[in-house]
């Protein structure tokens, strides 16, 4: 049932992500063929990665997911290293 919510979140959040990623690729801040399914993967990643209910990690193995995430919101929407740092904030 947990999972279920959380997909379904992603299913109902990610047009609204895509839609934040077309714009930004419109506007030449983001270079993407596939912002829909970008979306889905960061939104899925924050989600199911490091949610406590599905995987026991420890404080480091977390810690290294999240300090992970930036680059790989970089490397989906083919941004410059460190463009996405800002992320790391949320998770202070």
């Amino acid at each position: 049932m947990h999972i279920r919510k959380l997909a379904r979140h992603i299913t109902l959040q990610a047009p609204l992500y895509a839609d934040l990623i077309r714009q930004g690729c419109e506007d030449g801040l983001f270079t993407t063929d596939a912002p829909l399914e970008c979306a889905e993967f960061i939104l899925s990643g924050i989600r199911f990665l490091i949610d406590m209910g599905i995987y026991p990690w420890s404080d480091e193995q977390l810690r290294r997911r999240i300090e992970a995430f930036p680059a790989l919101v970089e490397s989906l929407l083919r941004e410059p290293e460190g463009s996405f740092r800002f992320l790391l904030q949320l998770f202070e």
